[in-house]
């Protein structure tokens, strides 16, 4: 079980993006320093706008990628979108 667990595993918000223009492409970047492990968790967002709802990943987010990044967003085909044309 000790290896399933992050709690050597630091998580650190590195980027927000919230358009007024294309709410859509919104999303969120999080740096981790434990690229590969596995999230024993499903992971979800909440929002100030109504902290009682929780926003879970679909598709949940199983491991941290091998980069050590994890990005979250609104729709996935909007941040592919804006990133790269």
């Amino acid at each position: 079980e000790t290896e399933n667990r992050l709690d050597d595993c630091d998580f650190f918000f590195t980027e927000f993006s919230d358009p007024l223009d294309n709410e859509t492409a919104a999303f969120i970047e999080i740096k981790t320093t434990c690229p590969g492990r596995e999230i024993p968790a499903d992971i979800y967002v909440i929002t100030y706008k109504d902290p009682e709802q929780r926003q879970y990943l679909n598709p949940p987010v199983r491991s941290v990628p091998n980069d050590g990044f994890i990005i979250i967003c609104r729709n996935r085909l909007s941040f592919k979108y804006k990133l790269y044309v």
